[in-house]
């Protein structure tokens, strides 16, 4: 009607309805409606017919102009009784679970606590076996100078508690760590040059063939020897040999850096680079080409310039069945290049 002022049209009431013209109480969800939005009354309104919450949705004409509102109204009384009772509710269940809660806490703290002194009274026994294992490794295997320093506390000396308990625990740790990895560097590194050995390298190629198989390898392999080892065994002695195979590996560790560099006999030397680009490789290999200059810029005991033969292959998944046909290709990249430098330095060649 206007100004705020709503009427009946149609009440349903089948005992006491409104009659049609006669005003409606006034509320702000009605208003809301009535503006095209539906709404539901937030707080109760009293009207002659008692407390109500009431729903509201426009009714739009021809146009989609509001001409009237459809309202549903709920008993005050009957919705907070609901409320109370679904609260009466919750807080039961609440009371129930908080109880419940509390039991469960309690059974378990109890089984913990048992348990526990289980744990504890084993883990003093492992305790002792692994100071006593620590005891063996020392005395089986050479130590490290770090490993000379630590010293594990006697359970006998102090008391049993959780601290001293944790002490002899934490030393016994240190110790094996530094053997297991000293058992690793006899496993896994070249005692000569400290980069990769043979069984490491075969390891990293079981990886590869994993992830060719995968189908999500991505690598390339390059292989370098030093070109008259020989002469320098023959004329100076091995020793400066190794001194030679020291070089060698320095100057791929400064290009390559040491993690997939290998020794895998002699004076061979492979690297796995994880790229398929051409360009990073040509680019490696002439950091290379500039290193082995500045190395042999410095005067060497045994005195022949550094030289080494190079070759690489980058792994092409349309046709490479594997790694071995990778390595063939890089090998023979590398003997074409050996070859080129005989050619240049047949004084050099081995006899």
């Amino acid at each position: 009607m206007g100004n705020k002022n709503f009427v009946f049209t149609v009440d349903p009431e089948p005992v006491d309805p409104g009659e049609f013209g006669s005003p409606v109480a006034y509320t702000d969800a009605l208003y809301t409606a009535s503006l095209g939005t539906p709404d539901v009354d937030e707080v109760p309104y009293e009207d002659r017919w008692g407390r109500f919450y009431s729903a509201y949705s426009p009714v739009y004409d021809s146009k989609g102009k509001v001409a009237g509102i459809v309202a549903v109204d709920f008993s005050a009384e009957w919705y907070e009784n609901q409320v109370s009772s679904q609260r009466t509710t919750i807080f039961v269940i609440c009371g129930l679970s908080l109880l419940i809660g509390a039991l469960i806490v309690v059974i378990l703290t109890e089984q913990s606590r048992k348990r526990y002194r289980q744990l504890y009274s084993q883990l003093n026994i492992l305790a002792d076996n692994v100071e006593d294992l620590v005891g063996e490794i020392g005395g089986n295997m050479p130590r490290s100078h770090d490993t000379k320093g630590v010293k594990v506390p006697d359970s006998k000396a102090k008391g049993n508690d959780i601290s001293d308990f944790g002490e002899r625990i934490l030393a016994m740790q240190k110790v094996l760590r530094h053997e297991i990895a000293n058992v690793h560097r006899q496993a896994y590194v070249d005692a000569l040059t400290s980069v990769g050995n043979k069984a490491a390298y075969l390891e990293t190629v079981r990886h590869l063939e994993d992830d060719i198989k995968n189908g999500t390898a991505v690598f390339s392999v390059a292989i370098f020897d030093i070109n008259g080892l020989k002469d320098i065994n023959d004329n100076y002695g091995h020793e400066y040999g190794d001194l030679a195979l020291i070089d060698e590996a320095n100057i791929m560790i400064r290009v390559f850096g040491k993690k997939n560099i290998f020794r895998i006999g002699g004076d061979e030397f492979i690297v796995v680079i994880p790229t398929d680009s051409q360009e990073e490789m040509e680019r490696l290999f002439k950091d290379a080409d500039d290193v082995i200059a500045e190395v042999n810029k410095e005067q060497k005991p045994y005195v022949i310039p550094l030289s080494l033969s190079k070759g690489y292959a980058i792994y092409d998944k349309d046709k490479d069945v594997g790694y071995k046909e990778v390595f063939k290709r890089a090998d023979d990249n590398m003997y074409m290049d050996k070859a080129a430098f005989y050619r240049r330095f047949p004084e050099r060649r081995r006899r």
